[in-house]
């Protein structure tokens, strides 16, 4: 049976995202590998996952006022998510790599995405498509940011006036900040004042300062907008947007990560490449002002001393310019325990708030709240509000077990064991030990064993969540455990080369306090066998009558259990056996090594029945799964297979993990299987009731992989793609290539049709003329003269032919039948059939579908579309699929000429429909705009007077319960 992924848990945070506030600060998003997760911060609890696909979450943006987060995905894609329902409202594809960078606009109908792949695409969150893509980078991008410019009041017909026009600002890895004009597509200034790449950049909430970050110390301060102006004299042909203001210094040495300003835009703060973030304070205009006449006094008393001291007269005061520390000033450094990640603002309702939150994920998969004031002499005090550390260790998991009855999931890293409810996949216990490299449940679940890498076997007692006894076994890291079969004992594998026997014990507890005598678990040493070189895993066989031992020279022992009498060596492995496992028969060996092979021995004389070229990299684990010989192997390429031990072949391999994966357990009864990763995420995986068969399995496997070069060939077309610095916004993809060729499909349908219906009303018509020549030369009757000289049509004729004549005179011509309805229609109309097949394309791949089109298949799409256009059908497709192929194939249409008559009638019939709809949507606005008007005149009106009385209600109802006391004697 087919095992798929059930559930992943155990991450926190990811790395390789950013965090995110929601809008009421009570809640934040995280990126947790390839799912983003919803953590109420207060209660330290998961309320949603946004579940992706196999790519790994690289950057998310929130948009205002509606609970939708973009993400983007290290495969170029990006998802638009309901946070609140779960749900994938969009999925937009356009880049070719790793999505760096994510930016709404205010209103949030606007997207602006920056990748690895250099480019920048603007995405229409409304129409869910591309609208284009600008190029002119040389590296990553790594910020982008829409600059919507300052509105002034409304005019007399309720519209509001743009003081300057829309510019997108983007950095790079390339040292460079490009603005981009998009109304032209054309980048219109180039910043060029880093000599290192640019990480990060921000512009506040006025639009007036632009602040960017690089590997330097420095955060430049660039002014915006038309005061920026090139100066008078030079040369006028190229407007400068921005210009350097100046710099200011931050304590931090290490490079800039992210840059951010406050909503309100009283505070930005600059995340470093270690554990800090510095903090600096944006002062307003008063105290700009305040600092400037001090400068200025300061001036005007040393002119005085001059003129004294030199007897000279005091020049005209000099105007002051102001300087980045008028405005900016340095406020404290947070630190954190751990080198940050990302971080994010908190909102506040406030315009000047006291204080600031800050949003804090740190690399030891934890994320915290600070609270920083914002006075000087208190900012230093800032402190940690709440945290959310428990669902998941602050080191990568190195060991997992499973108890016996599979309910319960013990997971060791560096520095704890947690204990797992497998079925809600929620941490109910967390011990804190030293270095887990192996762990075991001791038969009955309440004690587990786990050893360490100082050489230490911790008892734990999964109750209390304690360390009951430490006891030192080794001199070596011990990196395998194993309870012997009849559950009294274990046996521990080293680095030292020793391999040790030890039973279970129960002894007093040292507890005096204790009213009742209660008894705890120990260990004590049995046997040693000493081996000739470090031992990397320990097995017994389940009848308990064979010991296996891999060591680090490559080979495995195997042992008699009772007398330690050596029985096999199994050589055969380049590098050392990492795991090793014996089936339920007690036939079977399997052993899996770093030369990234597994090998199949029989325990009868320890033949190698077969050698697997198994993994890509490093084989981590392996374990058979009980009663069969079905096993499992897990490596460092991040993949867990399955495998036939019968066969010799591979069942299914399954992807999911984003790093190397450590180990891995099998239940019981093999049900599931959970592994555990270098990503910090524990995954179980379930087997289902679906059926799996091998052929199946080899064919999908080879289509993924088909597809994925077709992927990588591909690429963005050349008839569209022209080198400049704007183009298409889609990527030509195995879907969108699929999406034309049912396009083209549904053309030949729909041109059969056509021909059909075509060939039937010729049919149609020699009939007609060949009956009205038969009734004008026979003899004429008053009865064929009525009907000959009624004025009909082609179809009256026809019915009249077909209902008397064919009836009443057998010399009648014979009528063609009428064609049978075509059931690939659907029941539908040739031009709702094809309108149909264009809707289904998803809104964001049209374009690259129709590119695929050839020109043949071009012309006969735009005869449909002219009819779909007569009809009133969609004019909105319509007009996006006709301006589009106009664009891409103009010079094929003008140098063909039974196109001409169909591009006249779009120019007949197109611009007056699009003109009916404009005007429409336009009335609509204008109707939208008074309502918006009139309630904020009404809330103008009414809202102030009750709003001022009813703050005198609580001064007055004071006074009347005091006197009630009074009166009571109170």
């Amino acid at each position: 049976l087919r095992y798929q992924l059930k559930d992943a848990f155990g991450v926190v945070a990811s790395t390789n995202s950013n965090c995110l506030f929601d809008h009421t600060g009570q809640l934040a998003l995280t990126g947790c590998n390839e799912n983003v997760c919803v953590w109420n911060l207060r209660q330290g609890v998961m309320l949603q996952q946004l579940r992706g696909d196999k790519s790994e979450v690289t950057i998310m943006a929130l948009r205002e006022n509606v609970p939708h987060v973009a993400v983007g995905y290290n495969d170029g894609s990006i998802k638009v998510w309901d946070f609140q329902s779960a749900t994938c409202v969009m999925t937009l594809n356009g880049h070719k790599s790793a999505v760096t960078a994510l930016r709404y606009n205010s209103r949030g109908t606007l997207l602006i995405s920056g990748s690895k792949d250099t480019d920048i695409i603007v995405w229409d969150t409304i129409g869910e498509s591309g609208l284009y893509r600008l190029r002119g980078h040389r590296d990553a991008v790594t910020d982008v940011r829409l600059l919507e410019g300052k509105e002034n009041e409304n005019d007399m017909n309720g519209e509001t006036k743009v003081k300057r026009g829309v510019r997108l600002v983007s950095s790079s890895k390339d040292s460079l900040v490009k603005f981009w004009d998009l109304d032209t597509l054309h980048c219109t200034q180039t910043l060029v004042g880093h000599r290192a790449e640019v990480w990060t950049f921000d512009v506040d909430p006025q639009e007036q300062r632009l602040l960017t970050g690089s590997v330097d110390n420095q955060i430049r301060i660039w002014t915006l907008g038309a005061e920026s102006a090139s100066e008078p004299g030079a040369m006028q042909d190229k407007e400068e947007y921005a210009k350097l203001f100046g710099s200011v210094s931050r304590p931090g040495r290490e490079r800039a990560v992210t840059l951010r300003y406050h909503q309100r835009g009283t505070v930005f703060a600059c995340q470093n490449a270690d554990k800090t973030i510095d903090l600096f304070r944006v002062h307003s205009e008063e105290e700009v002002k305040k600092k400037i006449r001090r400068r200025k006094r300061r001036l005007r008393e040393k002119a005085q001393q001059a003129m004294q001291v030199d007897g000279q007269p005091v020049a005209e005061e000099e105007t002051v310019e102001v300087q980045p520390a008028d405005e900016f000033s340095f406020l404290v450094t947070l630190r954190a325990s751990d080198k940050i990640r990302s971080f994010d603002f908190a909102p506040s309702p406030h315009p000047n708030p006291a204080s600031v939150q800050l949003l804090v994920v740190q690399h030891d998969n934890s994320i915290h709240v600070y609270n920083v004031p914002l006075e000087k002499h208190k900012a230093s005090e800032y402190s940690k509000v709440s945290s959310v550390e428990l669902p998941g260790h602050r080191t990568a998991v190195r060991a997992v077990a499973l108890s016996s009855d599979d309910s319960m999931l013990l997971s060791a890293s560096g520095e704890t064991v947690k204990i797992w409810n497998t079925r809600t996949r929620h941490c109910i216990r967390s011990v804190d030990t030293g270095y887990g490299l192996t762990v075991a449940f001791v038969p009955g679940n309440r004690y587990a064993v786990l050893g360490t890498k100082e050489g230490l076997l911790q008892i734990l007692d999964t109750n209390s969540s304690t360390v009951v006894e430490s006891v030192t076994a080794h001199n070596g890291p011990i990196w395998s455990l194993c309870v012997r079969p009849d559950g009294k004992g274990l046996v521990s594998g080293s680095a030292d080369h020793d391999v040790k026997f030890w039973d279970f014990e129960l002894v007093e507890s040292k507890e005096t306090d204790s009213v009742t005598a209660s008894k705890r678990l120990t260990l004590s040493l049995s046997r040693t066998l000493t081996m000739s070189d470090d031992v990397l895993c320990v097995r017994l066989s389940p009848n308990g009558k064979l010991l296996a031992v891999s060591l680090l020279d490559t080979t495995v022992k195997v042992f008699y259990e009772d007398t330690l009498k050596f029985f096999l060596s199994l050589y055969g492995h380049k590098l050392p056996v990492m795991s090793i496992d014996i089936s339920s028969d007690n036939t079977l060996l399997v052993s899996a090594s770093a030369d990234k092979n597994v090998k199949l021995w029989g325990l009868d004389f320890g033949d190698c029945h077969k050698s697997i070229f198994a993994h890509n990299n490093t084989i981590m684990g392996v374990q058979f799964v009980p009663k069969t010989h079905y096993f499992f192997t897990v490596g460092r390429d991040k993949m867990l297979k399955y495998w036939d031990g019968d066969k010799y072949e591979e069942v299914m391999t399954l992807e999911g993990h984003h790093a190397e994966i450590w180990c891995l357990a099998v239940s019981t009864v093999g049900d599931f299987v959970v592994t555990a990763s270098q990503d910090n995420s524990l995954r179980i995986w379930e087997q289902t009731d679906e059926q799996l068969f091998l052929q199946e399995e080899r064919e999908k496997k080879m289509e993924e992989r088909l597809e994925e070069g077709i992927d990588k060939e591909l690429g963005t077309p050349a008839i569209g793609d022209k080198e400049g610095e704007s183009a298409l916004a889609g990527k030509k993809t195995v879907e969108t290539v699929k999406a034309g060729e049912r396009l083209m499909e549904a053309l030949d349908v729909a041109m059969q049709e056509a021909i059909r219906w075509e060939e039937y009303e010729r049919d149609l018509k020699r009939a007609v003329e060949a009956e009205r020549e038969r009734l004008r030369v026979q003899p004429k009757s008053k009865k064929v003269k009525k009907q000959t000289t009624a004025d009909k049509g082609d179809i009256d004729m026809l019915e009249m032919t077909q209902q008397r004549g064919a009836e009443k005179d057998d010399k009648a011509v014979a009528m063609p039948p009428v064609p049978a309805p075509n059931a690939l229609l659907l029941g539908l109309s040739v031009e709702r059939y094809l309108l149909r097949a264009l809707k289904a394309i998803r809104s964001g791949e049209l374009e690259e579908a129709l590119l695929v089109l050839p020109f043949a298949y071009v012309q006969k799409l735009f005869r449909f579309l002219n009819d779909i256009l007569i009809q009133n059908l969609d004019i909105e497709m319509v007009a996006r699929c006709v301006f589009f192929l106009l664009g891409v194939h103009q010079n094929q249409i003008v140098a063909t000429n039974s196109l001409v008559p169909l591009i006249d009638s779009f120019q007949r019939n197109l611009r007056p429909k699009l003109q009916l709809y404009k005007d429409r949507v336009g009335f609509n606005m204008a109707a939208m705009r008074y309502v918006e008007r009139e309630i904020e005149h009404s809330s103008i009106k009414f809202f102030p007077e009750p709003i001022l009385k009813s703050s005198q209600i609580p001064a007055e109802e004071d006074a009347k319960n005091n006197k009630r006391k009074e009166r009571v004697g109170f």
